[in-house]
């Protein structure tokens, strides 16, 4: 579970972004269908490429090294997000912390699922159904929240976003500790 909760609230964060950023990119800031699409697309790449990098650097970094920066960056993009969205940056300003928020997807995702599943050996295909579970439990959560901001989608999204974001740290940081004191 130490790295299954914090995998399955980044990857909220990530359902956040799916069911809001439509109505954000293109309702509030004008965008066209099709630059959406190829913004949303951007991002999906941003996943591919950060665990892409995440197995290369797998031999060289520990995993838990590069769980934990996944988390860190996470977090950091999704405050930043908040921040951005609350103080009203702009359009451009937005689109840096979004990618962020979706590519640690692949970064925790390949990360965690790796560390995970490593003393898991026997039992490799319930406990991966575990993890796929708890992120789309966490999604599915989330999702309808992110339309409680109505006209203010920008920022129920953003909230949604830096507070499964930034659980994700702290649910890793707890969890660690009362593993070490048992």
């Amino acid at each position: 579970m130490r790295y299954a909760l914090p995998q399955g609230l980044v990857s909220a964060a990530m359902f956040a972004y799916i069911a809001g950023s439509p109505f954000v990119i293109q309702n509030i800031f004008g965008v066209t269908p099709q630059m959406f699409s190829l913004i949303f697309a951007i991002n999906g790449l941003g996943i591919i490429l950060a665990g892409q990098l995440t197995g290369r650097l797998a031999g060289r970094i520990s995993g838990t090294t590069l769980f934990v920066s996944g988390l860190i960056l996470a977090a950091i993009g999704g405050a930043s997000l908040l921040i951005m969205v609350v103080i009203k940056a702009g359009f451009f300003a937005i689109l840096i912390p979004l990618f962020i928020v979706v590519s640690c997807v692949g970064i925790v995702g390949t990360a965690g699922s790796a560390l995970a599943l490593e003393n898991y050996g026997h039992l490799a295909g319930s406990a991966s159904a575990l993890l796929g579970l708890v992120s789309f439990i966490f999604g599915a959560i989330v999702a309808p929240l992110v339309g409680i901001g109505g006209r203010n989608i920008d920022i129920s999204m953003a909230i949604v976003i830096a507070f499964t974001d930034l659980s994700a740290l702290l649910v890793y940081v707890l969890l660690r500790r009362l593993r070490h004191s048992n």
